[in-house]
């Protein structure tokens, strides 16, 4: 009776074993770089007494070889990629130490740039999101700004919604509570960056890029501050907020759309009964109302086999399983949309060609 005991004590032994070291492996990549080329230098700013934003982060190329740093993991923690991917935390450890080719020079770095491209990540992301995205427009000579914020839902009299028919009143709160504090302090957190780092908006070319609620947030930013002399404005599948909506933007603009939960014709339905397609006519539809009040031209396009996780680094994260695929949809989509974004910032509309799979959409 022992003996079988023993036995079977030693199988789960060994079964937590083999979950505990090998599913991770199947599950994630070990790597997130692009190709090699001079080293990509991070410099974090942290932000203390801030109500939202935690840090930001300031990525660029730099060819002096001689320059010592520390590698910096993708994540410093799993709190956030643990809300997004509900799996047990153990698994999610790999995540951890992911290389990513950033360093953190051991001495401050001064930062001569003409270009820069501030990115914002949606509720509930994370500033590393698109680590693949930044360093493919960092080695066309941008230095990325990377905003880190926070949303406390209960301080803020969020409830968080556990299905799509709770979805607009949450947008609802969202714009109406919270996206106007965000704005407001990304004022000081920009302020901040700009004394730290000795930065100046006037005379360099100036790009938003936003996932998610980042994008409302930002783009009411950027309507209401036109010291910033922002250039171009891109909208990585985002919730769009007022007043900008109604305000328009005066800058070339670039949305980019997943086809999983929206689709154009949705936005000339007018009896729609699903909770989810009610939820893609509201998102499609504040996109039509920012464009029809902007003053400036656009490329608007649905993007296929792409889900709201197509536009981070998850298709490259996760192994690119058949399941995967529906969660974060397939690498080539995700590939296109990086292709979209660089042939915008390195040119100008004109120079996306839209392939074949996605669709454009005008209004």
């Amino acid at each position: 009776m022992t003996t079988i005991i023993g036995v079977i004590i030693l199988g789960f032994i060994l079964i937590i074993t083999f979950i505990w070291k090998i599913i991770p492996i199947i599950l994630f990549e070990n790597r997130l770089t692009t190709s090699s080329g001079n080293k990509i230098c991070n410099q974090r700013l942290v932000l203390e007494h801030k109500e939202f934003f935690t840090r930001a982060d300031i990525s660029f190329e730099n060819p002096n070889k001689e320059i010592k740093g520390t590698s910096l993991a993708y994540l410093e923690n799993l709190e956030a990629i643990h809300k997004l991917l509900p799996l047990p935390r153990f698994m999610l450890k790999p995540l951890l130490n992911i290389k990513t080719g950033y360093e953190q020079p051991n001495e401050p770095i001064s930062i001569d740039t003409n270009k820069i491209l501030i990115y914002m990540h949606g509720a509930g992301g994370l500033a590393e999101e698109n680590t693949l995205l930044h360093q493919m427009l960092i080695r066309s000579g941008y230095t990325i700004i990377r905003l880190s914020y926070t949303i406390d839902y209960e301080r803020n009299g969020l409830v968080q919604p556990k299905m799509m028919a709770e979805m607009p009143a949450f947008l609802e709160q969202l714009n109406n509570v919270v996206a106007p504090k965000v704005a407001m302090e990304l004022d000081d957190v920009l302020a901040n960056v700009q004394q730290e780092y000795g930065l100046t908006w006037e005379g360099k070319t100036v790009i938003l890029m936003a996932h998610s609620l980042g994008a409302g947030v930002i783009l009411n930013y950027a309507v209401n501050h036109p010291e910033l002399h922002v250039h171009k404005y891109i909208n990585l599948d985002g919730t769009l907020l007022s007043p900008a909506l109604e305000h328009g933007l005066a800058v070339p603009q670039l949305h980019l759309s997943q086809s999983q939960q929206f689709d154009a014709s949705w936005l000339k339905e007018s009896n729609i009964n699903s909770p989810g397609q009610a939820l893609g006519k509201d998102y499609g539809m504040r996109i039509q109302t920012l464009l029809e009040n902007s003053d400036s031209e656009y490329r608007w396009i649905q993007i296929a086999d792409a889900t709201h996780f197509t536009f981070t680094d998850f298709p490259f994260i996760l192994k690119p399983y058949k399941w995967v695929r529906k969660l974060a949809g397939s690498r080539a989509a995700s590939n296109r949309i990086k292709g979209y974004v660089l042939a915008f910032v390195d040119g100008d509309l004109s120079s996306i060609t839209i392939q074949s799979e996605d669709k454009e959409i005008r209004i």
